[in-house]
């Protein structure tokens, strides 16, 4: 079924509460999305000695909100592991940046 494996590819981004203990021992996460799968997330890296986290929540519900959540966990991965941000103004400034870019490219592929 495509909704359950939609699930699968959204949990494969989620980080693992294990690490999250890791850096944040006296830490939880409740997250329960409204459908199978959402456009909620959240996210956690390190980076130069920081523990940078983010809770998110993407436009649309359902498969659709689950997709857009991915596009955006990995412009968050990016603007911290490709561009070495670790102030939070500027990864959400790039974050937006690749989101933008990333949906206007494919809006270019549909086009073709």
């Amino acid at each position: 079924d495509s909704i359950i494996y939609a699930k699968r590819i959204q949990s494969a981004i989620l980080p693992p509460m294990k690490v999250v203990k890791e850096y944040l021992k006296e830490s939880f996460i409740l997250y329960k999305p409204k459908d199978v799968v959402a456009g909620d997330f959240y996210w956690m890296e390190q980076k130069n000695g920081k523990v940078l986290f983010a809770a998110a929540d993407c436009t649309g519900h359902g498969v659709p909100g689950a997709m857009v959540s991915v596009v955006c966990n990995n412009a968050l991965n990016r603007s911290v592991r490709e561009h070495g941000l670790t102030n939070p103004g500027e990864i959400l400034d790039r974050t937006r940046e690749i989101v933008v870019k990333e949906f206007k490219k494919s809006e270019e592929d549909v086009k073709d």
